[in-house]
């Protein structure tokens, strides 16, 4: 069939019907009706041929769109080799390729959106180099793991009443992932652990993520002390805090609410009652009583080792640096 007759047929025009021949115009849904019945083809069908041919020219655009972002991936770069490790990435070689795998896993369309994404407020140090890109990566790793958790809606209650409990099972660091996560759901809080990625200095993050907490422990300094102490400052941001996010980078802050979390994680991991301050030279004098005092208080000797020497701001001494213990917490 000419064009002519195709045009007369269609009763349109014949610059219309060569416009249509070679895919300089899309087929309206009048137009596929009208071609149904020239050619007895469902307007379905001719429908459906543009919109595959529509998607087609889509993707071809979206992947020449890639190339476009790849000065913004050399940000990424560090964290892609963390997310490769954790197996949230595949091991490319083509840049595109790794720029597509860091779409999906963000599931953002541009680079340039990652850093616009909600996340939490952090404190950044100044002795160290801090990238947005790998916190975030770190941060959505996080995400990624709470979405296979299920729990029941939170209640701050019994967070407080199980606070005695967490801190005498402190004394048992291999076994501490096992029972945090047997108390998931008894909790109603999402524990995550996430080893630590390069230019991401993170201790520990808290969100809230469609109504319910998500406490988020890296392996930082692979010490068992810190490790305890952030688990403490983020339940207390999970507490007292509701709704807000923090993320903890930095040992010390002045803010108010950074502040009420270190008292907090200080204060139920060596409660006053049992004097720490009182005996603080003591220990620090004999530290071969730590284990014995640590007994006493219900909590691991790294914690009691690592509060002495921080309140007496020395953490090169020998005698107390052997009651550290180191972690590793396996990336997910």
């Amino acid at each position: 069939m000419t064009q002519e007759a195709l045009a007369l047929r269609l009763d349109i025009t014949l610059k219309h019907a060569n416009e249509i021949i070679n895919e300089k115009t899309s087929l309206t849904p009048e137009m596929a009706i009208r071609l149904e019945l020239v050619f007895w083809w469902k307007a379905s069908y001719w429908m459906n041929l543009q919109s595959k041919y529509d998607e087609l020219n889509a993707r071809i655009a979206s992947e020449a769109a890639l190339s476009l972002q790849v000065p913004i991936f050399e940000n990424f770069k560090d964290c892609y080799k963390d997310l490769v490790s954790s197996n949230y990435c595949p091991n490319v070689r083509k840049v595109e390729e790794k720029i597509q795998a860091l779409l999906d896993f963000f599931q953002v369309v541009s680079l340039d959106s990652i850093n616009k994404l909600p996340q939490a407020h952090f404190r950044k140090s100044t002795k160290v180099h801090v990238s947005n890109e790998s916190v975030a990566a770190w941060l959505r790793v996080g995400e990624k793991e709470a979405e296979k958790i299920e729990v029941a809606p939170f209640d701050s209650d019994k967070i407080i009443k199980f606070l005695p409990e967490l801190r005498m099972q402190t004394r048992s660091p291999e076994g501490l992932g096992v029972f945090l996560n047997k108390k998931w759901k008894d909790l109603w809080v999402k524990f995550i652990f996430v080893k630590l990625f390069k230019n991401a200095p993170v201790n520990g993050a808290t969100r809230w993520i469609n109504g319910t907490p998500i406490v988020q422990l890296s392996d930082r300094g692979k010490d068992y002390g810190i490790l305890l102490f952030t688990l403490f400052h983020e339940l207390w941001h999970v507490i007292l805090h509701g709704w807000e996010s923090f993320l903890d980078m930095t040992e010390c802050s002045g803010e108010r609410k950074e502040r009420e979390a270190d008292d907090f994680a200080q204060n139920n991991l060596i409660p006053e009652s049992f004097q720490f301050h009182a005996i603080l030279n003591c220990l620090y004098e004999n530290p071969e009583q730590i284990s014995d005092f640590s007994k006493r208080v219900g909590v691991d000797e790294a914690h009691v080792a690592g509060r002495i020497m921080k309140e007496k701001n020395i953490y090169n001494d020998v005698r107390l640096r052997k009651y550290s213990k180191q972690i590793s917490i396996i990336a997910p």
